[in-house]
């Protein structure tokens, strides 16, 4: 959960992207009052005001561009990590996840 590299509110942010496509999802098949997705959007855009603002104070286009930036960094690291948990499983349904022969773990 915590390291020293990534920003707690990355890590929310990355949820936003699969939180949003459900919503979407959810909006169509049950039609509500107020769609889900905009409100999982808006917390995504609220989830990157103070970036926003600190990018706008240096560069007003920056600024505006940055939670577009933001959202494509996002749906990146969902699309690598579904990637690395089914490449992680294809190796663990053939076995290519023994320890080697010399390996000191043994």
């Amino acid at each position: 959960m915590k390291d020293s590299h990534t920003p707690q509110i990355m890590k929310l942010q990355l949820l936003f992207a699969p939180m949003l496509l459900l919503a979407v999802v959810f909006d169509l098949a049950v039609r509500p009052r107020v769609p889900v997705s905009a409100l999982v959007f808006s917390g995504f855009l609220i989830s990157t005001a103070p970036f926003a603002l600190r990018a706008f104070r240096k560069d007003p286009v920056i600024g505006l561009m940055s939670p577009v930036l933001l959202a494509a960094r996002a749906c990146a690291q969902v699309l690598g990590v579904a990637g690395g948990l089914i490449y992680a499983r294809r190796k663990l349904n053939r076995g290519d996840c023994q320890l080697e022969a010399d390996s000191p773990l043994q």
